[in-house]
């Protein structure tokens, strides 16, 4: 169980039209509608990340972030993450390499995300995507 973490530019008005206020925010606090599972419990911080939703159509919305605020351990462990990407970006973007090697490493990183994909169990989100 984790906090919401994720928005489309509709959501706003479709919490709206269906009596969901994003300023009740008691994502830890289950209710339980059957068979309790033991291996249910709050993610780690660490382990939780950000939801992107393709906006397919280009559709333009008033929704331009969640709206369901993240508890303060989850944001220090987006911040963290969001550092060392950007960290990660920065020392890629300052490297001095000529073209060769620049296509090395671009083939490397996709070897290596495309490895991540299938190991995580992800690439089975990328075909429901694809399915649509």
């Amino acid at each position: 169980v984790a906090p919401f973490n994720t928005y489309y530019p509709q959501l706003g008005e479709h919490l709206a039209q269906v009596g969901v206020d994003p300023n009740i925010n008691k994502w830890d606090q289950s209710f339980v509608l059957g068979v309790v599972d033991p291996h249910d419990s709050l993610s780690h911080p660490a382990g939780v990340s950000d939801v992107q939703i393709p906006s397919w159509f280009e559709a333009e919305g008033p929704t331009k972030y969640n709206p369901f605020t993240l508890p303060e351990v989850y944001w220090a462990s987006q911040r963290k993450k969001n550092a060392s990407l950007e960290d990660i970006q920065k020392n890629i973007r300052e490297l001095e390499l000529d073209d060769n090697r620049k296509k090395e490493l671009a083939c490397a990183l996709h070897a290596q995300f495309k490895d991540w994909l299938y190991a995580s169990g992800n690439i089975r989100q990328l075909y429901c995507l694809q399915g649509e």
